[in-house]
């Protein structure tokens, strides 16, 4: 079960590369941060408190949505011509462009 106070330190953790303008953490794999387990970040687009966007090589651009950096997004694709093929906002997710079924 996810709980709101790990939901909160999810946000802070997005909402910190958001400022710094850094990649978007990483949920899983040996890199992953701890603070960010998975279904947080869906938990979170679902609430609508941020809106993801899923580009080529599963890159995640997060955008935040509420609080005092509403607005900021983590690092794009370094691939000028990577276009999103998922979304995942508060109706959950689905594919767009490309990628659309």
């Amino acid at each position: 079960m996810i709980t709101q106070a790990a939901l909160e330190r999810a946000f802070k953790a997005l909402e910190s590369a958001a400022v710094a303008g850094e990649r978007c953490p990483c949920t899983v794999g040996p890199n992953a941060m701890r603070a960010i387990g998975p279904g947080y970040v869906g938990a979170l687009a679902r609430a609508g408190r941020i809106r993801v966007e899923i580009s080529s090589r599963n890159w995640r651009r997060v955008t935040l949505l509420t609080g005092p950096h509403a607005g900021k997004s983590t690092a794009p694709n370094p691939d000028q011509k990577a276009r999103p093929y998922q979304i995942i906002d508060t109706g959950g997710p689905r594919r767009v462009g490309n990628g659309a079924a």
